[in-house]
């Protein structure tokens, strides 16, 4: 203010071109003021949404992980499966190879029998002879 006085302590001509340019300078001052918020403000914005960027893809990378956890386990199951089946089918057979077996010792027997009977058959009419 005491420099826009002159020496005989009158307000110069020049401090009406101050005072306009003062009035300039608190314009200027909001307008930097709000482009700093704006630029903040910005910042701000872009963050928050790369942010979230990099939620949906930790969100998309944890499904698909899970995704494939799963697919691990379906196979797992799907080889125990096939496991099992081949053990039962292997069983099956050891099944029917004893019953055929024991089938054929049966036969033997009966052979037997019948080779016994023939012979005391004979013994028999030998005997009556």
């Amino acid at each position: 203010k005491n420099r826009s006085r002159n020496r005989s302590g009158n307000k110069s001509r020049i401090s009406s071109g101050n005072r306009s340019r003062s009035r300039s300078s608190s314009k200027n001052r909001s307008r930097s003021r709000n482009r700093n918020w704006n630029r903040s403000r910005s910042r701000k914005r872009s963050r928050t949404r790369s942010r979230k960027k990099e939620q949906d893809q930790e969100q998309e990378r944890e499904k698909e992980q899970e995704q494939e956890q799963e697919q691990e386990l379906d196979q797992e199951r799907d080889q125990e499966w096939e496991h099992e089946q081949e053990q039962e089918q292997e069983q099956e057979q050891e099944q029917e190879q004893e019953q055929e077996r024991e089938q054929e010792q049966d036969q033997e027997w009966e052979q037997e029998q019948e080779q016994e009977k023939e012979q005391e058959q004979k013994e028999e009419q030998e005997q009556e002879q």
